[in-house]
């Protein structure tokens, strides 16, 4: 069996528990973009700056769960992924906060 990472055990240990991230400018746009939403409407609903209550899933307290489908590197950034009702939200850490980096409406997420 492998080591986990800080990063892995960072996530095993909030598996279950609701977090507040942050919204990049880039999470925003693409938020309101795939929603057709105002951005007086993101900040009357999300608030300003704008922060989404996500709970970290369960599934992150067994090591065999963390495939590339939830958990990698972008932009060399450690990110997990949580996928909701209306697509997938890219997290990562960016000093000691949360933050969205990007979002994936679910319709336009191609499976195959």
């Amino acid at each position: 069996m492998r080591k986990m990472s800080p990063f892995e055990k960072e996530l095993r240990d909030l598996a279950g528990k609701k977090i507040n991230p942050l919204m990049s400018n880039h999470a925003v746009l693409r938020f309101r973009q795939r929603l057709g939403i105002s951005k007086s409407e993101l900040e009357e609903k999300y608030g300003e700056p704008p922060r989404i209550a996500l709970t970290v899933p369960l599934f992150f307290n067994d090591l065999h769960f963390y495939t590339e489908e939830n958990i990698g590197v972008e932009n060399d950034i450690d990110v997990f992924k949580i996928h909701s009702g209306t697509g997938t939200f890219v997290i990562g850490k960016e000093e000691d906060d949360w933050k969205i980096i990007t979002f994936y409406h679910k319709s336009r997420m191609k499976y195959d």
